[in-house]
C-alpha cells in the first residue's frame, strides 16, 4: 500500500476526533472520559428516540424481518463482541431508518464513531449484550404491535443501559 491511502485514511480519523498526532509525529487514538461519554449519549438518546419514533410507523415488513433476523445473530452462539457491534449498529440504523436519510446518516455514524470503541466493552461484558438483546426483542415486538410510545420508551432504556454498563468499565480504563 502506497503512503498516500494511509496518510489520507489517518486524517478521515482525525477528523472524525478518533486519532490525534503529537509533535513527533505518532499517532495516538483518541480516548474518551465518562464525562465525554455521557454528554456522547445526552445528545444521541434524545435524537436517535425521535428518530425512531417519526420511522416506527413507516418500516415495512422486509425490515422488520431483517430486525428479527439480526436480532437471532445477536444472540447466536460464538458470537464475537466485534461482530455484535457492527450488527448492533445495523439494527439500529433501520431502526431509525437512516439510510433513507442522509443527513442522519451523517450524524448518527459520527455520533456512533465516537462511542463504538466504548460499545465493545459493552459487547465483552456478557450482562450488556443479554440486557440489549432483551431489549431489542422488546422494541421488536413493540413495532410489530404499532405500539410506539412502547418502542420508544424501551429504547431509551436500552440506550441509557449503554451508560450504565460502559462508565463503571470506563473509569477503570
Amino acid at each position: 500500500v502506497s503512503t498516500m491511502p494511509v496518510r489520507e485514511a489517518l486524517r478521515r480519523l482525525e477528523a472524525q476526533g478518533l486519532v490525534s498526532f503529537t509533535s513527533n509525529k505518532r499517532i495516538v487514538i483518541t480516548k474518551i472520559t465518562y464525562e465525554e461519554l455521557k454528554e456522547y449519549y445526552w445528545i444521541r438518546i434524545p435524537l436517535e428516540c425521535k428518530a425512531f419514533e417519526r420511522n416506527i410507523l413507516k418500516l415495512q415488513n422486509g425490515e422488520i424481518s431483517r430486525l428479527k433476523e439480526l436480532h437471532d445473530l445477536m444472540g447466536g452462539e460464538g458470537i464475537d463482541s466485534n461482530q455484535w457491534v457492527c450488527l448492533n449498529k445495523e439494527f439500529h440504523m433501520i431502526l431509525y431508518g437512516a439510510n433513507g436519510s442522509p443527513v442522519l446518516k451523517g450524524v448518527l455514524d459520527l455520533l456512533w464513531s465516537k462511542t463504538t470503541v466504548y460499545l465493545n466493552l459493552y459487547a465483552k461484558s456478557g450482562w450488556g449484550v443479554e440486557t440489549a438483546n432483551a431489549s431489542h426483542s422488546r422494541i421488536i415486538e413493540a413495532l410489530e404491535r404499532n405500539d410506539k410510545a412502547s418502542g420508544v420508551k424501551e429504547l431509551r432504556k436500552h440506550l441509557m443501559s449503554g451508560i450504565t454498563v460502559v462508565g463503571p468499565l470506563l473509569n477503570k480504563l
